[in-house]
Formats: structure tokens, sequence, C-alpha cells
């Protein structure tokens, strides 16, 4: 994988956005350039990001913005989300083209309030997830309308910062991902965070820090995250044993390892390689699941149904 977990976003349509509906599993902590609205139609999950983990439920909305590193994993219930990427050339204009913009969309955040009902952002990003589904030519303008739209209600709704910047990710999150990075080469270590305060020249009050300001989680919280994260890959995708993975990640011990994965997974190891989880693309970044179309068309649609009974 690339330094600093960049993930490479690619747009289907010619639009510079995408609109897709999926179940998530666990991703590893990436950023992009793109922005990224993430929206709970079942069930719940967690997004690890500057500055405090975000859980959330049915209906909520986050927006992710640009190169903000964040990772996001499930919880212990079955969901299925509506994900909206739009490129930054879309924030842009001809006077400004060299400011990036921060929004404060979060509806589990009370302290920064949107001046609109967050649901309003909801409805809009189902007409378009409908639009770029139905995959139909005559769509064209349509969607070029509601993506104008959305951005448009992003700039009279929603509180937001402008940062005139360069286009690389900011020093914060390069040293955020150094340390994540130098876990993930060493996490078969029982010794690594002394390990990697000595091979960075970082002392633990700088990680903690760090890790405290980009993502809210102390540094065993990470480190037993990542070790969670690369078992369950080993799980699924290898034949490998339980002590072998049980060295490999780090845990110590197979006590240890069954410890930790039965409390953030609510099933043992040997449970969870039996039960069928397949993954599109990459897993260690996106960690998307299959989910059942017809459930998931079914809540879109009620969202839709409550925009028509309204009007």
């Amino acid at each position: 994988m690339s330094l600093y977990n960049f993930e490479q976003i690619e747009f289907k349509k010619q639009h510079h956005v995408n609109a897709f509906i999926t179940a998530i599993d666990n991703s590893s902590f990436h950023w992009h350039y793109e922005y990224e609205i993430i929206i709970v139609l079942k069930g719940s999950l967690m997004v690890f990001t500057n500055p405090k983990p975000v859980l959330l439920k049915t209906d909520d909305i986050l927006l992710i913005n640009t190169k903000t590193v964040h990772s996001i994993k499930r919880t212990d219930e079955e969901n299925i989300c509506m994900i909206i990427q739009l490129a930054p050339s879309l924030f842009q204009n001809e006077s400004q083209n060299d400011v990036t913009y921060h929004f404060y969309l979060n509806s589990t955040e009370s302290e920064v309030p949107v001046q609109v009902d967050d649901h309003h952002f909801v409805k809009l990003a189902a007409k378009l997830t409908k639009l770029f589904l139905q995959n139909e030519r005559t769509n064209y303008h349509r969607i070029r309308a509601l993506v104008f739209q959305l951005i448009a209600d992003l700039f009279d709704y929603v509180i937001y910062d402008m940062n005139y910047q360069s286009k690389t990710v900011s020093n914060d999150s390069k040293i955020l991902m150094e340390i994540v990075e130098y876990i993930e080469k060493n996490i078969h270590s029982d010794q690594i965070l002394e390990q990697l305060c000595t091979d960075l020249g970082f002392s633990k009050k700088t990680v903690y820090r760090y890790l405290k300001e980009n993502i809210g989680l102390s540094a065993k919280k990470l480190i037993d995250n990542m070790r969670i994260d690369k078992a369950k890959q080993l799980l699924k995708y290898s034949n490998k044993s339980i002590g072998y993975i049980t060295d490999t990640c780090g845990f110590g011990s197979e006590s240890t390892f069954y410890r930790i994965f039965q409390q953030r997974e609510g099933i043992t190891p040997s449970e969870y390689r039996k039960k069928d989880v397949p993954v599109e693309k990459d897993p260690e970044i996106q960690g998307y699941l299959s989910f059942r179309h017809k459930e998931a068309m079914n809540l879109l649609s009620n969202i839709l149904k409550e925009e028509n009974d309204v009007n």
C-alpha cells in the first residue's frame, strides 16, 4: 500500500460524483481528496476521525472532508449505508480555485447545528443515488442539477471554514499516517509502542496527542484495532492457523487473541472464519460487504416516499 494510505477514488460517470449503497465492514485508516458523505440507512457504524470517533445510527449523516484521515468500522449490528463521493473541483469557482472548504455536517453533533433539518441532505442524497442506480442517459441533467443543489445547500446551510492551502495532506495527517504505517509494518511486535517512539523520534505524549486529536483513540486502542483488522483479513483470506495469526498479529497468546477479538467482534475468531463475509475491491481500505439489494432499495424508497408525502 502507498505511503500514508492514500485512496484513489475513480468516478464511474462524467459528473465527478459517485453515489451508491453498500454495507461496510472495516476500512484501514486512509485519506482521499474527495469529500465523502455517509448516511446510515440501517444499523450503525463507527467512524474514527478528527476530533473524536462518531457513532452513526439509522438516519444519521456525516460529511468527511477532503484530505481527512479516517477509518470506518462496523458495530455488532448489520448496516446498510448510502455513500456520496464528490470531487473537490465541484466546490471551486473561478475567483477562488485555491480554496479548501471544511464543512461541519454531522447529525450526531448538536454543538454545530445546520440551518435546515439534517434530513434535508438525506433526502437530496436519496434522490441523487436513485438516479445513479437507474443508470439512464436521460438522467444526465437531473443528476447534475442535484449535485449542484447539494453543494449549494452545503454552502447555504452548513457552517464551514475556508483554508488557502496546497493540495497536499496536512502535516498533522502525515505524522498520523506515519504512526499508523509503522504500526502496520510492526504489528507482530509486543513492544510496538516503545519501538515506535524510539525509531520515529516521538515521545509517548506526542503519539498520544496526535492519535487523540486526529482519531480520538489511545495508542493501545489503535494497536488492538489494527491487530484485529489484520487478524480478520488472515482469517478470511488465508488458511493460516490460529497460532500463526496470534503470533503474526502480535497478540502474545491465543487466550489474549480470543479475549480481545470477542470483545470487539462479539464472536470468536473461529466463528468469524466460518461466517460468509465477502468483500469487494481492496479489503484494507474500502471494506465493502454484500447486502440484500431489495432491502436497500426499500429503505431508499421509504426516504423518497417521505419526501413525496410532505409535498
